[in-house]
């Protein structure tokens, strides 16, 4: 048997059985039964129904063994026998992984194993499940649904019909909506991340919540309780208007800050919390979670840090944005390097525009390392989304110079008049910088790690500012000349709105060993983060000239300390880059809006880009849930109101082509 990968959060890769009565019990529907006999007397027995036929439904003593009903199911289901039981095993972990979790109850895992051992997955459900596979996860056209060549390759033809394939998406976003909002309910607290991209006239802003989830695991006979740090897709939604009549929407910021956008903090306040509300959470004035939200994580512009002071929490400045910012800063004041590095882009865009230099540089270099690398080219300065490509440039540059020194030498276009990038003297200026900032774009490269937490990313910078310090004066090592400040990427670097809360969260990140030694603004800074109002620390407030006060309060900080007992709660969901999440969806973004793709609705967008994220969190079963609540068509429903938004946005994107096409025609 083939390993499978169990389903759902936190779902552990575990093989699938090989005993009959495991497989039977994972295949078939089960109950224990009582067989009556002429004296009176009960025999254990077992009732089994084959959920693909249904023809077989038999009572049978406990004694006579699962054999039978496994042969019948094996005749059943013939070639399709390893793959439905992958699908059902997967189901089954699924839905144990939920219990120790603590997200479903035993009672209610056995409710629902029994609705879902009940629920017969066909061939129509099958198919949805691959048409949505295509267009969620290969982005495919969403008419494929409806192209005869397109079905005829397909393993399950049965749906037909775009529209069923996507109005039952809209409805699998909900059932995902209510998971995650159920992971959210058993979590204390999260710290949420969002950013903005614009494409077509349509400004979208995906919002992240990232959160702890306590969990149960058996270490041999003893349960071991820990928590499993989540950062889920909330929505990737446009913005929408201000409701004016609203007046609990009037921003309280008087910073006076230019928010360079035609959507203001107000706009972002009003969608974070009609999101929150998805998921069973108020977190707006007044409401009973205004303090789920402890603190929020993204670039520094104008905009961002006005929302976080709007709602009243801190804003940690994203580590990745400032290493980047602080980069330029250093190229731009150091002449050298900013000379170095704007011939190296001059040499590039000269290839790069040309077909006759780029063919003649690909030539060259497959002659001399391989057909590997036909397709390499030069780089040029550093694009939305690429981190530090002054440092690609230079790397690049050095790699194919011995290319580009036979491409002049042949006479090949206008090449010679960059011949400068390629002499003596240019070559050791440009390796002498690469050292250090090929280093940074490592750093950069840590940064970008998914879920990154903020001591983490701490110690990376506080490591590369260290190393700097130390080497910047010698001449053997590889950051001479390294005039890296620490402006941007230092604690007290202005851009997070308060220093004292982030070093604190690190320390409390670190254990309890780091946490004792919390200043006092930082334990003010963090009062957020108390695991509740009791648990201050009234212990300081002792009298620092009483000798006897002050061995007490080193007896109760030593014991903490031996105990491992914070006062604080898990602060692992608190991450300090959104590089890896933010910056990467947008950059799936661009992959489903081709250049054909332009029309596509956003609420088609954000639902394709919603099921991406969140893969994990849905299978077939939840396909066919789905499935089912679209055929129940609740007009009152999410999903219902959100397909009623996307064929609205359909259809007018089709009459503003009708109008474009009559202008034309005219």
């Amino acid at each position: 048997m083939s390993d499978v990968e169990g389903g759902g959060a936190g779902a552990a890769i575990s093989s699938v059985p090989t005993g009959p009565k495991d497989i039977v019990n994972t295949a078939m529907y089960v109950e224990p039964a009582v067989l009556p006999t002429s004296l009176g007397t009960d025999i254990k027995g077992i009732h089994v129904k084959c959920l693909d036929c249904k023809a077989w439904d038999k009572v049978t003593k406990l004694s006579n063994g699962y054999t039978n009903h496994l042969s019948h199911w094996r005749s059943c289901v013939k070639e399709k026998y390893d793959e439905l039981l992958a699908e059902r095993w997967k189901e089954r972990c699924k839905t144990e992984t939920d219990v120790n979790d603590g997200l479903i109850s035993a009672a209610d895992a056995a409710s629902k194993k029994k609705q879902q051992q009940l629920m017969t997955i066909t061939n129509w459900h099958r198919s949805l499940n691959m048409w949505l596979e295509h267009i969620v996860l290969k982005n495919g056209a969403l008419s494929d649904v409806q192209c005869e060549i397109s079905r005829s390759h397909m393993r399950y033809p049965e749906v037909k019909s775009t529209k069923t394939v996507v109005d039952m998406a809209h409805h699998l976003v909900e059932v995902i909506e209510e998971k995650i909002a159920r992971m959210m309910d058993s979590s204390p607290a999260c710290q949420i991340s969002y950013d903005g991209y614009t494409n077509n006239g349509t400004h979208y802003v995906c919002l992240y919540a990232s959160f702890g989830v306590p969990v149960s695991s058996f270490v041999g006979s003893a349960v071991v309780k820990s928590v499993r740090n989540e950062c889920r897709l909330l929505a990737s939604a446009p913005l929408k208007p201000i409701d004016e009549s609203d007046s609990s929407n009037e921003s309280d910021d008087e910073s006076g800050d230019d928010l360079a956008t035609s959507f203001d903090a107000r706009h972002h306040r009003q969608y974070f919390e009609e999101t929150f509300k998805f998921y069973d959470k108020d977190v707006s004035d007044g409401g009973d979670d205004k303090g789920y939200i402890k603190c929020q994580i993204s670039d520094s512009t104008a905009l961002n840090p006005a929302i976080a002071r709007l709602m009243g929490f801190p804003h940690i400045s994203c580590k990745n944005h400032d290493l980047s910012l602080q980069a330029n800063k250093m190229v731009a004041e150091t002449p050298e390097l900013k000379a170095v590095t704007e011939a190296v882009a001059s040499i590039a865009a000269a290839v790069r525009v040309s077909c006759k230099h780029t063919t003649a540089l690909r030539n060259e270099e497959t002659n001399e390392k391989g057909d590997k690398y036909g397709n390499i080219k030069a780089k040029g300065e550093s694009q939305t989304r690429v981190w530090l490509g002054q440092a690609q440039a230079l790397e690049r540059h050095i790699a194919i110079a011995p290319s580009l020194i036979k491409v002049m030498d042949d006479g090949i276009g206008t090449l010679n008049n960059h011949r400068e990038t390629v002499e003596r003297s240019f070559m050791e200026k440009a390796k002498k910088h690469n050292g250090y900032m090929k280093f940074i774009f490592n750093v950069s490269t840590a940064l970008q790690k998914k879920c990154l937490q903020l001591s983490d990313c701490r110690a990376y910078l506080d490591t590369l500012i260290a190393r700097v310090a130390r080497n910047s004066t010698r001449r053997t090592s590889i950051f001479f000349g390294c005039t890296l400040g620490t402006e941007k990427i230092g604690l007290e670097n202005g851009l997070t709105s308060d220093p004292h809360f982030e070093s604190g969260v690190c320390k409390i990140q670190q254990g309890v060993s780091h946490e004792v030694t919390m200043t006092d603004a930082e334990k003010h800074a963090c009062r957020r983060l108390l695991l509740s109002s009791d648990d201050s620390d009234d212990d300081d407030d002792f009298d620092e000239e009483d000798f006897y006060a002050s061995v007490e309060h080193e007896k109760k900080r030593k014991a903490k300390e031996v105990a491992n007992v914070s006062d604080y709660i898990d602060c692992g969901f608190i991450l300090g880059s959104t590089a890896a999440t933010c910056e990467a969806l947008w950059s799936k973004a661009d992959e489903v809006l081709r250049k054909r793709r332009q029309g596509m609705s956003p609420r088609t967008l954000e639902m394709i880009l919603f099921l991406k994220e969140n893969r994990d969190l849905w299978d077939i079963r939840d396909v066919h849930e789905a499935d089912s609540r679209r055929k129940a068509a609740n007009k009152e429903s999410r999903a219902a109101k959100r397909i009623a938004e996307a064929e609205e946005d359909e259809q007018m994107a089709v009459t503003l082509g009708l109008i474009n096409l009559n202008q034309n025609n005219n």
